[in-house]
């Protein structure tokens, strides 16, 4: 991952070694200039996320689904929506929009949500990984996962954005008035579960912080003077179970796989194919010297890992049930994540 030049020595006086390292982390990002929800429009949405399109308008796009929102200026808010990626019903101090709390209008959660086919779809159910698809826009996905459990599925692009939104509020608001921000479980009780980390962890690896969220975390430093550490450093998840808001000590698959420069091998430098398969794939690499290979289950569990590679090509033939996988490919202090699709 590329870090913003902007970090300087933000972090400073922060280990993950210290027994203190979640509270000192909250205590970093927690303050902060509150920007009330309504200027949303006025603040990200003219000076970051739209762009230029022809004819004199712009465009700007829902993160969820792909979608394409073409208008022309003044923007305003009917097709669209500011999309809590930590839904509002999710937090302790709920309702938090009357007087305005910072939680309810942090912008380093908020993004623009297409409003009736993404938002209204995703509602406060738990972000997953679909299975059996109940409806579709674009690239986003409702319905069940590998447990029978509704979950709405953003489109790649965003799944690690949106995972690192989630664990950035958990930290920044845990303890404030004696509250605990652990994901909610269960949601509701039309919702009697909860959302599962493993699946925020992985999509945090698999998406790592491109240039866009970078540089967006950069803007909203500039706006709220505050930032988001899980895109600074990708190893900050590692060592925070957020299901109970504790310090983890000894990280787990995918986290011990990350070295301390936290480098990512591009996606093209490592190839799966075929990607659905029945349990057989072949793993092509170029400029990348595999090391260990682990296949995980989305809860965390290891299938398989082996440290017999060999470095262009190689046939993997392993029992899978159908489901969902991720495959963590390290080498030189480097690693790739890839998604493995069994049907």
């Amino acid at each position: 991952a590329t870090l913003s030049n902007m970090i300087g020595n933000y972090y400073s006086g922060i280990s993950v070694a210290s027994d203190s390292f979640l509270p000192d982390l909250h205590n970093k990002i927690n303050t902060h200039f509150s920007i009330y929800y309504g200027n949303y429009q006025t603040t990200i949405v003219p000076l970051f996320e739209s762009r230029d399109t022809t004819g004199g308008q712009k465009i700007i796009t829902c993160v969820y689904s792909g979608y394409n929102y073409v208008y022309t200026e003044p923007f305003g808010w009917t097709t669209m929506s500011r999309e809590h990626t930590y839904p509002h019903s999710w937090m302790p101090t709920y309702p938090a929009d009357n007087p305005e709390k910072p939680e309810y209008n942090d912008q380093h959660h908020l993004f623009p949500a297409q409003f009736t086919n993404a938002n209204q779809v995703r509602l406060n159910y738990p972000l997953g990984e679909v299975v059996n698809i109940t409806s579709q826009f674009l690239d986003s996905k409702f319905g069940k996962d590998v447990n029978g459990r509704n979950v709405f599925e953003p489109r790649d692009e965003h799944k690690g954005d949106a995972a690192r939104a989630l664990m950035y509020m958990a930290v920044c608001y845990n303890g404030v008035s004696g509250n605990n921000w652990k994901f909610r479980n269960p949601i509701s009780v039309s919702i009697p579960y909860g959302q599962e980390q493993e699946v925020l962890k992985i999509w945090h690896f698999q998406d790592p912080p491109d240039n866009w969220e970078i540089s967006r975390n950069d803007f909203l430093d500039s706006l709220q003077g505050n930032r988001n550490p899980f895109i600074d450093s990708v190893n900050f998840a590692c060592y925070i179970d957020f299901l109970t808001m504790t310090k983890i000590s000894s990280p787990s698959l995918p986290c011990n796989t990350v070295g301390l420069n936290e480098t990512f091998v591009s996606d093209e430098d490592v190839l799966v194919f075929p990607n659905p398969n029945y349990g057989k794939f072949t793993i092509q690499s170029s400029n990348f010297k595999i090391e260990h290979l682990a296949i995980v289950y989305v809860l965390g569990e290891i299938i398989f890992q082996s440290s017999s590679i060999k470095h262009s090509e190689t046939g993997i033939e392993v029992t899978l049930p159908k489901g969902i996988y991720s495959m963590y490919l390290n080498g030189n202090e480097k690693v790739v994540v890839k998604k493995i699709v069994v049907e």
